[in-house]
């Protein structure tokens, strides 16, 4: 399903795969993250970038997205900041570049990476 915004100038589509980038990335970049783990995965491994939407799912409702996301947090981190601040910028950014509202965002520490 992608989100479909409708204007006076036409019609945008944005394709889930876009969102899913997005909220990985911005996961990526956010103080105390190791990697991204898919979410189905019995073992926790770091993910390649080609397999960033293995780690985020999406929820739509009539006005606005839920998106979760799998982590790995660095060993030493807190991994309480490190949730909220994964929270608020994937809601953040996710919003802005996409002028849908995010609902909210759950974040899921898979594994603390050692290295």
């Amino acid at each position: 399903m992608a989100i479909k915004i409708v204007n006076n100038m036409g019609v945008i589509s944005i394709d889930n795969d876009i969102i899913q980038n997005l909220a990985a990335i911005t996961a990526l970049e956010c103080y105390g993250i190791a990697g991204l783990a898919a979410e189905d995965s019995e073992k926790a491994e770091i993910l390649e970038e080609d397999e960033y939407s293995k780690a985020v799912s999406l929820k739509f409702s009539e006005k606005s997205i839920s998106i979760d996301v799998h982590v790995i947090v660095n060993y030493g981190a807190n991994i309480q900041s490190v949730g909220d601040n994964v929270i608020e910028s994937v809601k953040s950014k996710v919003g802005d570049y996409t002028g849908v509202k995010v609902s909210d965002v759950g974040v899921f520490i898979e594994r603390v990476s050692m290295e």
